[in-house]
């Protein structure tokens, strides 16, 4: 760990370092206004770690409940994608960091990260993360202000100088029968619309995804963990048993629960005339017409920006323009 104090300005610059970056971590707004007790609190917990050259620190997928950050050395991030068998790779060095999605939920890391030099990092683990976050009278049960006090909290955020209240961090569980990419996805497009810290108010949740759920025992002891950590449960189960296990579970121990396909599922029930299949996962196929999709968009792709003019003749439109007008868009 990181000595506090110590001889010279060298531990004393460090510090105000590591602070600056988990202050400036767009991925932890919470941390924006928090008070330089808590910031300092955080920095105690990072633990200094030697990375020799060529070692592979994170690994893409890899669940590490970490977040590193970049002191000395340079290391490489590489991503891989669906419809690439090229990693995309960009550098990192001094200030970077990596992991603190982390920190707020089980979220797997997004790249491989590997030292190109010997490096010297600082890693922050989501048990100390905790620790330091939520504040030990929130675990033993403590009840909720008055609403004398919370008529002041109200006054309060028109302070500028006031501080966010750590405890406001709340807990989704999003649970599907399937990846759970979609579910996760509009979960995170709607939280965007809490994106926000302003005085002792801070829009800022930790989502935990559970993945393929397909049996009553998981369901239920999904549903127990929720009702122990006061988490909003969202879900895209689609298996109509599972579907009605998972709605009295959370109703019989008092989780809320959000079915975010059930509305839209059942009016389009009304529309057609019909029931839903019920199955999970269900595919894009691959058929003559969508394999003609992927062509033109692979064509779109590699002449882009005026190059191979030989391949112009096959395009059905051509667009023509200034620079920076938008063109690539447009045509994707």
């Amino acid at each position: 760990r990181l000595a506090r104090g110590g001889q010279g300005r060298g531990p004393n610059r460090e510090r105000a370092f590591l602070a600056q970056v988990l202050r400036d971590a767009k991925e932890l707004v919470l941390l924006a206004k928090s008070d330089d007790a808590q910031i300092d609190s955080l920095v105690d917990a990072m633990r200094e770690v030697t990375v020799e050259a060529g070692a592979v620190v994170v690994t893409q997928g890899e669940q590490l409940g970490s977040m590193f950050i970049v002191s000395e050395g340079q290391l490489v991030n590489a991503k891989t994608t669906a419809d690439s068998d090229i990693p995309l790779t960009r550098p990192a060095g001094r200030g970077d960091y990596f992991g603190s999605v982390s920190l707020l939920g089980n979220t797997p890391q997004k790249s491989t990260v590997t030292a190109k030099t010997r490096c010297r990092l600082f890693r922050l683990n989501r048990a100390d993360f905790d620790n330091v976050i939520f504040p030990k009278d929130i675990a033993s049960g403590a009840t909720a202000p008055s609403s004398e006090s919370s008529e002041e909290v109200e006054e309060d955020d028109d302070d500028d100088d006031a501080t966010c209240d750590m405890t406001s961090l709340r807990e989704i569980f999003i649970v599907s029968d399937s990846t759970g990419e979609s579910a996760n996805f509009s979960v995170q497009a709607a939280l965007r619309q809490f994106a926000y810290c302003s005085g002792t108010t801070c829009g800022t949740s930790r989502s935990r995804v559970f993945r393929f759920v397909r049996t009553i025992a998981e369901v239920e002891q999904i549903v127990s963990e929720a009702q122990k950590q006061n988490a909003l449960l969202v879900h895209t189960v689609m298996e109509p048993k599972m579907n009605e296990a998972l709605r009295s579970a959370c109703e019989s121990q008092g989780v809320e629960c959000c079915d975010l396909w059930g509305a839209l599922l059942e009016s389009l029930e009304r529309k057609f005339g019909v029931k839903r299949s019920g199955i999970s996962g269900r595919r894009q196929e691959v058929d003559d017409e969508y394999m003609k999709i992927v062509k033109a968009i692979e064509y779109t792709r590699k002449v882009d920006d005026g190059v191979l003019p030989n391949l112009w003749a096959d395009c059905d439109i051509m667009l023509i323009g200034p620079s920076r007008a938008g063109k690539t868009p447009l045509a994707f």
